[in-house]
This record gives C-alpha cells, sequence and structure tokens, in this order.
C-alpha cells in the first residue's frame, strides 16, 4: 500500500507519488514472478501445439533463478510432478478472487538436468497446498519441467480473473516492481 510521502524538495515529493500511482488501464497490481527479472514479450493467445492457444506470459530467465510470489494470498493448489507436460506448479489465489499459475518450476537436482529434483528442490520452504504467501515471498526457481524439458529455462505464468478466465499479464507484468 502506497502512502504520499512528504519531503523538503517537491521535485521528490512528485517522484515519491509517482511511484505509488495505480497501474495502466488493464493492469492488475503485481509483484515481478521472477527475482531479478526476465526476459519476455507479449505470447498470450499465441498458437501452441494441438491447436491450443498460449493462455500466458513466458519468463526466459536462468534455471535456478527465485520465482516470487506476485502476489498475497493462499496456495489453491501445488503439483510435483516432474515429467507432466506442464511439471512442478502452483497456483495462488488472492482475497479478491484473482489467481496467478507458475509452470515448468525446477525439475533437477542442484547442478544437473536430470529431472529428479525432491519436492524440496521444487518448493521453498513452506511452500505447501493451503499455505498463505506474502507478495515477493520465495515460492520455487526457474525451471524446464514438464514439456519445457527440450526448450530453454523459463516461467510460464498466468493471470486469471475470478472465476477462472486466463487474462492477459502482459500489461500487469510490463507494470510490476521487479524484487
Amino acid at each position: 500500500m502506497c502512502a504520499p510521502v512528504v519531503l523538503a524538495l517537491a521535485v521528490f515529493a512528485i517522484s515519491a507519488l509517482a511511484a505509488c500511482a495505480p497501474p495502466p488501464s488493464g493492469a492488475y497490481r503485481l509483484t515481478f514472478p521472477v527475482q531479478g527479472g526476465a526476459d519476455y514479450s507479449d505470447s498470450f493467445g499465441g498458437i501452441r501445439s494441438g491447436g491450443r492457444a498460449h493462455a500466458g506470459q513466458d519468463l526466459m530467465a536462468p534455471k535456478m533463478r527465485p520465482v516470487v510470489a506476485a502476489m498475497a494470498g493462499r496456495i489453491t493448489w501445488l503439483r510435483h510432478a516432474n515429467g507432466s507436460s506442464s511439471g512442478n506448479m502452483l497456483t495462488i489465489t488472492a482475497p479478491d478472487g484473482w489467481s496467478t499459475t507458475y509452470i515448468h518450476l525446477n525439475n533437477d537436482t542442484p547442478g544437473t538436468d536430470d529431472g529428479r529434483a525432491t519436492r524440496e528442490q521444487v518448493f521453498a520452504p513452506g511452500i505447501v497446498l493451503g499455505a498463505t504467501v506474502s507478495a515477493g515471498q520465495l515460492i520455487s526457481w526457474v525451471g524446464d519441467s514438464g514439456n519445457a524439458e527440450s526448450k530453454s529455462p523459463h516461467l510460464h505464468f498466468e493471470l486469471h480473473r475470478p472465476g477462472g478466465a486466463a487474462v492477459n499479464a502482459y500489461p500487469s507484468l510490463r507494470a510490476a516492481p521487479i524484487l
């Protein structure tokens, strides 16, 4: 929550207030989910195998870069399945019903590409179904689990409205602060 800051110089006061401005129209307020940032372009709706549309954004980052909660909420879905098509994943649902999903999380033991990560090597301590998390809290690490195994490591990130419909997270990610 932003609160106005009164500073001695008007220039600084204006800058402090600008940082607290609401996100651009069409954006949902998030924390960027990859610590240190990631490379990405707007890939929402792009055609994927089987004629399906891409329901998220692929945030390209080095394997094992920290993944943080983009919003405060509760973990409502969590799967440790190194070999499934979406791989290791979790969903966080905010009190207002919006949710974020994190797919292709790490699936490797440290220093390998073996696809044999234990649950403790996939999810940060305390990340279990039903746990409450804060925005910016470490939840996992970038990986290549699931059908991303033959591709560059990345986080597939989705933003969903209350009720489940995926929306384009690109404007929200562009407006999100990076930790």
